[in-house]
């Protein structure tokens, strides 16, 4: 089924070419609206939302920082997930600096933990405001150890929102521009650190692309694996020699896999043979995979910036009355 079927009933900007762009403004309000070009989606967001930017790239970061600010309100801390994410960074070099991508607010670290075992704590997201209430709650011994960046973009591509959606790129420009985005995303930072994460970020990569497209099952594909092997190159380009990376992974929820909830009155050593058995008959799907993940790791692009990749064991998060799958993904730069 394609996406426009899968949509309710959606309104139509009249053209008989195939359908491309969706109007995420008519979303939020509960609507639906297609169009074919960026140009016609225009035309409609003058006539039905006089008072709408007609920049896309701002509207998603605005919708970025919307959605950072309810879960901030709304989200309450789950200890166990903060405990085994904790336990995970200490498997990192310490003592030095310390670099976070997805870092929001703080909400999933223990910052006065990891001030008391890192020099420097880089925090790292395209959301400035989340980042300042994150070091706004600490104590000044802690907030003295943080350096905020705040707008970095980790896609790297988010700029191509427009111009891919009304023609999706060939393979050669998308390898092209994801070499060239992992490299500016490193530039940006200035520097490389011995202990690098990655906290739950890659998943939400594609979410502005799904929210103003329309288009094939194989350009998704294409679309998820760039942005996978843009954020591992950044993350590997990140890592200074001889240091380590972690990358945390919501895979699956309970949204869309029911038995995941039950499993929490269970042993988590009991997780990854659910995970095995949910998987063989076909009521579980992990997105992204972490197995792919690990094979990016090890194809001829990425296996000289890495070593002794590992998949950690599987851990449950509760997320806004969802249970939530997740995985680590640990490895080197030699």
């Amino acid at each position: 089924m394609s996406q426009v079927n899968a949509l309710e009933n959606p309104e139509r900007c009249g053209c008989l070419g195939p359908m491309k762009r969706l109007c995420e403004l008519c979303e939020s309000a509960g609507s639906s609206f297609v169009a074919c070009s960026r140009s016609c989606l225009d035309r409609h967001r003058s006539a039905a939302h006089a008072d709408s930017s007609d920049d896309s790239v701002a509207r998603a970061r605005a919708h970025i920082r919307d959605q950072n600010r309810e879960r901030s309100a709304n989200g309450e801390l789950d200890a166990g997930h903060r405990q085994r994410l904790m336990a995970l960074i200490a498997e990192l070099p310490q003592a030095a600096e310390l670099c976070v991508f997805g870092a929001g607010d703080g909400s999933d670290l223990d910052l006065e933990r990891l001030a008391s075992s890192f020099r420097e704590i880089h925090l790292v997201d395209v959301d400035g405001e989340a980042l300042a209430r994150a070091r706004d709650g600490q104590a000044l011994r802690v907030r003295e150890r943080l350096t905020l960046h705040e707008g970095v973009e980790a896609s790297g591509v988010l700029e191509h929102l427009d111009a891919w959606g009304d023609r999706f790129p060939e393979h050669a420009e998308l390898a092209r521009v994801a070499v060239e985005s992992a490299q500016s995303i490193v530039h940006g930072l200035g520097s490389s650190f011995p202990a690098v994460a990655s906290i739950g970020l890659l998943q939400q990569l594609a979410l502005p692309f799904q929210r103003a497209w329309l288009t094939s099952r194989g350009n998704w594909t294409a679309l998820l694996s760039t942005l996978s092997a843009i954020h591992l190159a950044t993350l590997a380009g990140a890592t200074r020699s001889g240091g380590r990376c972690l990358l945390t992974l919501d895979v699956a929820s309970s949204r869309d896999t029911p038995a995941l909830a039950e499993q929490c009155q269970r042993s988590l050593d009991e997780l990854p043979e659910f995970v095995l058995e949910a998987r063989a008959a076909g009521g579980l799907q992990l997105r992204p995979d972490p197995q792919r993940l690990l094979a990016q790791l090890s194809s001829t692009g990425m296996k000289s910036l890495v070593e002794a990749p590992r998949i950690c064991q599987p851990w449950l998060r509760q997320q806004a009355g969802d249970t939530e799958l997740v995985y680590g993904l640990i490895f080197g730069h030699p």
